[in-house]
């Protein structure tokens, strides 16, 4: 297809994808890869559309939601999130400033969804749950909170309130926008604050710390499967956190690029490979001090070379309101661990199989560069769930960042060459 794709769809024999940048999704055949349609959009669609009952939903970056018939693309409905018609340049595209991500949530036969970009801009962003069939507004609220006063609150930049845009998530009978905790009716739900330095009990549920959009890789970027919002704590020695991962009712494997800190930075060591563990979901992350009883559970290489020997670099150091101190721990071992080859772009688990995919963390002396931008290809591993490595496969090219699902038997993958690729059982 080329250009830049987001994780595909597959449902009822179809596959569905968004070609980012052009605005459009595409619809294709998920056994032969035959295109069956298209649709253009009035804006980028930034991830996956939503599937819903012969319904393809999804937003865009000019401010609107749109639903089509999922057999031929036709357009059924569409819905503007954005509170006026209005333009900004973006990227070099123009956008509203209440732009909608393209995966929408559905949960239990309505829509939800938000505009905008910050609470703080704009007036705002908007919440939203609409019926998918017609897209008649059922409830909606405005994020609205006031400029954080600098001067004044200097000595809280880790716990001022206030939201920025996400992809929704639902765990249980709630609704999160990363750390923010809404109910069924978008009644905003306040949540505990636990310490001076942000963290904050919110309720287990997946977040990033940044977008789980964002696929740059910063050392300070990880996505987490927790209850507790982690604020300025480093979160590099706690469970069921990392670049990625993904979970079941029971276990969380997660993949750790940095497990290690020089100074006051997470770090990686290129050619030592990626963690890769597996928790129970139980395990929640301990500051030491928060409670007599908590101790942690040092499992991970010392902290670096040039803190190894300070108070602030001991797994025993208490950890509570400690802004450049050791931060989150575990207090007991991870179910397993191993380190792997690869530089984790997407992992999914199906069934009890894991199924990696990046390129090598090898560097080419003579080209360094070329295990970054796919030139040597990348690599897909297939894991069981207690650890062992099944078998490995060679790939032309690495995939979109968490471009990876299982459907339908087989694996779909979006790669950064702008290829949608299908692996199965060539019985099948």
């Amino acid at each position: 297809l080329g250009g830049e794709l987001t994780q595909p769809v597959v449902a009822g024999g179809k596959l569905y994808v968004s070609q980012i940048n052009s605005h459009r999704i595409y619809c294709l055949d998920s056994q032969a890869g035959d295109i069956e349609w298209s649709f253009s959009a009035g804006g980028k669609v930034d991830s996956s559309p939503t599937y819903y009952r012969g319904l393809l939903l999804f937003g865009a970056a000019d401010g609107w939601v749109y639903c089509l018939r999922a057999s031929d693309g036709e357009l059924v409905w569409r819905f503007r999130g954005a509170p006026h018609e209005r333009r900004i340049v973006s990227f070099g595209q123009l956008e509203s400033p209440w732009p909608v991500h393209g995966s929408v949530l559905v949960k239990d036969d309505v829509v939800y969804f938000l505009a905008g970009r910050s609470s703080h801009i704009d007036d705002g962003m908007y919440l939203f749950v609409l019926d998918p069939q017609t897209g008649e507004k059922l409830y909606e609220n405005q994020l609205k909170t006031p400029r954080p006063n600098i001067p004044e609150e200097h000595g809280r930049p880790s716990d001022m309130e206030g939201m920025r845009s996400e992809i929704l998530v639902v765990q249980g009978d709630y609704i999160y926008l990363r750390r923010a905790k809404f109910n069924r009716q978008l009644e905003k739900l306040e949540n505990q604050n636990i310490t001076k330095l942000g963290d904050r009990n919110v309720g287990l549920h997946l977040f990033s710390n940044t977008n789980l959009l964002d696929n740059s890789r910063w050392d300070r970027r990880y996505w987490m499967y927790s209850s507790r919002w982690p604020g300025f704590y480093f979160v590099h020695q706690a469970p069921k956190s990392g670049s990625i991962l993904v979970f079941n009712d029971s276990v969380t494997y997660a993949n750790k690029h940095y497990d290690r800190i020089s100074d006051h930075s997470p770090y990686h060591v290129h050619g030592q490979g990626n963690l890769l563990y597996a928790d129970d979901n139980d395990t929640e992350p301990i500051l030491v001090g928060e409670d007599e009883d908590a101790s942690s559970v040092q499992w991970l290489p010392e902290l670096s070379e040039t803190v190894a020997n300070s108070e602030l670099g001991s797994f025993s150091h208490p950890a509570l309101n400690y802004d450049k101190g050791p931060g989150f721990t575990r207090p007991q071992p991870p179910l397993w661990s191993q380190r792997i080859s690869l530089r984790t772009r997407a992992m999914v688990l199906a069934g009890n199989l894991l199924y990696i995919a990046g390129p090598t963390d090898a560097i080419d002396p003579e080209d360094p560069f070329d295990t970054f931008t796919g030139k040597d290809g990348a690599y897909l591993q297939v894991i069981s769930a207690s650890g062992k490595t099944r078998s490995t496969y060679k790939l032309d090219s690495p995939p979109v960042f968490d471009g990876l699902i299982a459907a339908e038997n087989r694996l779909f993958m979006s790669s950064i060459d702008g290829r949608i690729q299908c692996f199965g059982s060539k019985d099948e």
